[in-house]
C-alpha cells in the first residue's frame, strides 16, 4: 500500500506515452492518495490496455467549492482514465471537490482516438464532486462503446451523479449501461 501526500501533478499516473502500443495490464489497487485543491490529481490511466483501479482512497482535503484558478479544471477528477480499453475501475473511493469524481474521456491524440471501450465502473464511493461524480464525455469524431456503470453510491454533487457528454464532437456512444447505482443530494 503507497501513502501519497499532496502530489503536484497526480498521485500515480499510468501511461503508454500515446504510442499505440498496449503495455502489460496496469493494476493500481489500495493506496491512499490525499491532494490539496491546487494541486495534482488522484489517479490517472492514460490509454493502458485493461487497467484495474481498484480499493483505493482518493481525497481532496479542502472545503473549497471550486478548483480555482491555475487548475485544468476539465481534466482535474479523482481518477481519471483517458483511453484503453477493458478497464475496470471499482470499490474506490473519492471524495472531496474535485471537478468530476471519476471521468472516463475519449478525445484524439495526434489523429488516433483514445478510447475506454468496454469499461466497467462499478462499485465505488464518490462524495462532493465540484461537478459530476460520474462523467463520462466524448470529445472526439469517434464512437465510445461498451461501458457499463453499476452498484456507486454517489452524492453531494454539485451538478449530476452521473452524465453522458459529447462537448459539442460529433462523435457518439454505444451500449452505455447505468444501473443500480444509488445517487441523492446532486443537482444543487
Amino acid at each position: 500500500r503507497n501513502i501519497i501526500l499532496n502530489p503536484k501533478v497526480s498521485g500515480i499516473r499510468a501511461t503508454n506515452n500515446f504510442t499505440g502500443l498496449s503495455p502489460a495490464r496496469t493494476t493500481i489497487i489500495g493506496n491512499i492518495i490525499i491532494t490539496k485543491l491546487n494541486q495534482g490529481k488522484g489517479i490517472e490511466d492514460n490509454g493502458n490496455y485493461g487497467a484495474i483501479i481498484l480499493g483505493n482512497v482518493v481525497h481532496c482535503t479542502t472545503n473549497q467549492t471550486s478548483p480555482g484558478t491555475g487548475v485544468d479544471q476539465e481534466s482535474w477528477a479523482g481518477i481519471t482514465s483517458y483511453g484503453g480499453q477493458y478497464g475496470k475501475i471499482s470499490d474506490n473511493a473519492v471524495l472531496g471537490p474535485y471537478h468530476d469524481g471519476i471521468k472516463l474521456y475519449r478525445f484524439e491524440y495526434m489523429s488516433s482516438p483514445l478510447m475506454p471501450d468496454n469499461y466497467i465502473v462499478s462499485d465505488n464511493t464518490i462524495r462532493g464532486a465540484y461537478r459530476d461524480g460520474i462523467r463520462v464525455e466524448v470529445n472526439s469524431t469517434y464512437t465510445l462503446n461498451n461501458v457499463s456503470i453499476k452498484d456507486n453510491r454517489i452524492s453531494e454533487c454539485r451538478a449530476a451523479g452521473i452524465a453522458l457528454t459529447h462537448n459539442g464532437a460529433p462523435g457518439a456512444a454505444n451500449d452505455i449501461r447505468i444501473t443500480d447505482n444509488d445517487i441523492y443530494n446532486c443537482g444543487q
